[in-house]
């Protein structure tokens, strides 16, 4: 292979059809492979406002133990789910491959994640730690939080590069950290776009849709919410598992068309069989 030759540059329009096809032109697929993982995040979505009311309306920035769980509750369901969905468009029905290769693929994404999260968690709480009254001078917390966006985008600049990480492992034949940012070289901004396309619509249609479900529970002239019924404690966990799910399955379907269009591109050991 001439090493010389120019990457391939994955044409962003077709991985976001490809995406929208994958996910919208099958729905029903979606319950088949994951309602186990939607049943979870459904309880960890539901129960706490309707064990736990006080919760709801607390300060965005203080988190609890709870805070901590559902996230965690979160990743484990998504990135279970994510790792099937990659399979089934990489491999074919999960159901049909071997139980070790899910756990194995599970095992390497929730890694991946923890990585990333921790990268990013310590950004965030080295921001945090600088934004307290110790520090008085107002130019310093600027450039502190200045200081760690740049950090954050370089983070996740970086996971992007390295983004084939993920649907490797969900073929059970991993890719090297090296190996996965050599291939998507030339390619990280078009990931980016890709997944922006692809997500931005959903994520719009859903903020939207709670942002009018809460104005309309809201006492009018009021800028607090009253303590919300069940039912809308309910409907709100129904939206977000949903979007949450959509959006888990939109991201996996643009990595894996990464992936078929980099990896079968370049010959290498680990593309996929057609």
């Amino acid at each position: 292979m001439d090493q010389a030759a120019a990457p391939q540059r994955v044409a962003v329009g077709a991985v976001v059809r490809f995406a929208y096809r994958n996910v919208f032109g099958r729905v029903g697929l979606i319950l088949e492979l994951g309602w186990i993982m939607l049943l979870i995040l459904l309880a960890a979505s539901i129960l706490p406002p309707l064990l736990l009311p006080g919760a709801i309306g607390g300060d965005p920035l203080k988190l609890g133990p709870l805070d901590y769980a559902q996230a965690a509750v979160t990743l484990l369901a998504l990135s279970a789910f994510a790792v099937r969905w990659h399979q089934l468009i990489l491999l074919g029905d999960p159901r049909r491959q071997p139980s070790v290769l899910f756990l194995g693929a599970w095992l390497r994404f929730l890694i991946y994640g923890c990585i990333l999260y921790a990268v990013l968690g310590a950004i965030l709480a080295v921001t945090l730690l600088t934004a307290q009254p110790l520090i008085a001078s107002t130019a310093a917390k600027a450039l502190a939080a200045t200081a760690a966006l740049i950090l954050c985008w370089l983070a996740l600049l970086a996971a992007a590069r390295s983004a084939l990480l993920f649907p490797a492992a969900a073929c059970g034949k991993p890719l090297g950290l090296a190996s996965a940012w050599r291939l998507m070289g030339g390619n990280t901004w078009r990931l980016v776009a890709a997944t922006i396309l692809a997500t931005l619509p959903l994520k719009a249609a859903t903020v939207a849709v709670i942002t009018i479900l809460v104005a309309a529970i809201r006492p009018p002239g009021s800028d607090h919410l009253v303590t919300p019924p069940m039912g809308f404690a309910i409907l709100i966990g129904v939206i977000g598992t949903l979007a949450n799910t959509l959006l888990a399955a939109l991201g996996a379907s643009v990595l894996s068309g990464f992936y078929r269009e980099l990896v079968a591109w370049r010959g290498d050991s680990v593309a996929p069989a057609a």
